[in-house]
């Protein structure tokens, strides 16, 4: 009787392992693909959303108010916006799900911006009387675009 518990012991084991296993193992791939979702669709939505209008402008430029000259990068606010969520929304896959996608700190001129990207996985439920919890990925990429002459 003491061997068949003991026996019983390791296969509820086992089966806690494996469902610990699963359970981080798509933590952690749905983590790495948002991360690498907004690393792309950050650079990506930066060059797209380039004044070049504002480049082409030099210095001997006929409005010196404009905020543009000797060739300087800057990015417009709303088409960044408006690419980062439509590359974001159509690259990202997995089983996670109510993303909210915050800006921050969006600035044209030098070219930077701060994204915060925040979803929920599934939810893993270890009983039929208990509701499961999905568990919180956040995200956040600051970047700079530079232009070397």
């Amino acid at each position: 009787m003491k061997y068949s518990f003991w026996g019983f012991g390791m296969i509820m084991l086992g089966l806690f392992g494996l469902v610990f296993l699963v359970m981080f193992e798509s933590i952690t791939i749905n983590n790495e693909s948002e991360y690498y979702v907004l690393k792309e669709a950050m650079e990506s939505a930066m060059l797209e959303s380039v004044d070049f209008a504002c480049y082409r402008i030099g210095v001997d430029s006929d409005d010196p108010d404009s905020g543009c000259g000797d060739h300087d990068v800057k990015i417009i606010e709303q088409k960044f916006v408006e690419n980062f969520t439509r590359r974001f929304a159509a690259s990202i896959s997995g089983d996670v799900s109510q993303y909210k996608i915050q800006f921050y700190d969006i600035i044209e001129m030098p070219p930077k911006a701060t994204v915060v990207v925040s979803g929920k996985t599934q939810e893993y439920v270890l009983s039929t009387s208990g509701k499961g919890q999905g568990h919180e990925l956040v995200n956040d990429l600051s970047g700079i675009l530079e232009l070397y002459h």
